[in-house]
């Protein structure tokens, strides 16, 4: 018998491919916006939204050194647990030093350094009336028009399109009596008042009380526990019935979870 042989072919091993990198890392500018954005929502600082942004561009070693170049934060629709409302918000500013750690552990924007920037808020009338009635703002007009408190009636405020001016009605602790007032941006070149105001009524006491509201509005300063914002300007769309505040922002820390505004 002639013996046979059969030959096999031994598979060759392939030699296992490296692993690609993905590329869709993330950077470190993308992770800090999205936690900062995450800790907007939550419910500690807005109740309710439409939409909320934040964007954080750190320099190219602002992973290690926390230096940033500017944050952006920009919403739609936002109610904070007490009912400080705006149609749209959005702020601005510059650079600064950022506390990473901070930021990673969910606590906020907390800076190293105090940073300059602008914001803006834009009221229908319903904004405007909880803006008139929100608890901080309470605070800061106590006893801070004329040295005398002027109670803000929620229920008066409107966005008058019309005729280019906010309307309110209120009652003033100095003579006791309620007036109906018309708020107006001041037009005038290098007017040290950013507002005008005007009484409908015409009782003694009207023109002491439009010029103490039009300096209160002027140096009204709102302090959300870390982020101060003054008062600069007010403008009308008339074709929307709606008011733009621009304010001038000094930030530690945006936002802090510790308040309840």
């Amino acid at each position: 018998m002639t013996p046979s042989f059969a030959l096999r072919s031994t598979p060759r091993r392939r030699s296992p491919k490296p692993r690609r990198a993905s590329a869709f890392l993330a950077s470190p500018s993308a992770v800090i916006s999205d936690v900062a954005t995450a800790v907007l929502k939550t419910p500690l600082i807005l109740k309710r939204f439409s939409s909320v942004r934040c964007d954080v561009e750190l320099a190219p070693d602002g992973a290690f050194t926390g230096k940033v170049l500017c944050v952006k934060v920009r919403g739609e629709r936002w109610s904070s647990p007490r009912d400080l409302t705006c149609e749209t918000i959005a702020f601005d500013v510059g650079e600064c030093e950022l506390d990473i750690a901070a930021a990673l552990s969910w606590r906020g924007i907390m800076l190293k350094n105090e940073a300059r920037g602008e914001a803006s808020l834009v009221f229908d009338s319903r904004d405007f009336g909880n803006f008139l009635a929100h608890p901080l703002f309470v605070a800061a007009s106590a006893n801070g028009v004329g040295g005398s408190t002027f109670v803000f009636e929620r229920s008066t405020a409107r966005v008058n399109g019309k005729d280019g001016c906010l309307e309110y009605a209120g009652t003033w602790s100095r003579d006791g009596r309620r007036r109906e007032l018309k708020m107006f941006p001041n037009v005038v070149a290098n007017s040290v008042a950013s507002v005008e105001l005007e009484c409908s009524s015409s009782t003694p006491g009207d023109d002491a009380l439009e010029r103490a509201l039009e300096r209160f509005f002027t140096a009204l300063i709102i302090d959300l526990d870390g982020t101060e914002l003054r008062y600069k300007s007010m403008n009308i769309d008339r074709a929307r019935s709606r008011a733009r505040f621009a304010l001038d922002a000094r930030i530690r820390r945006f936002p802090s979870t510790r308040l309840q505004f």
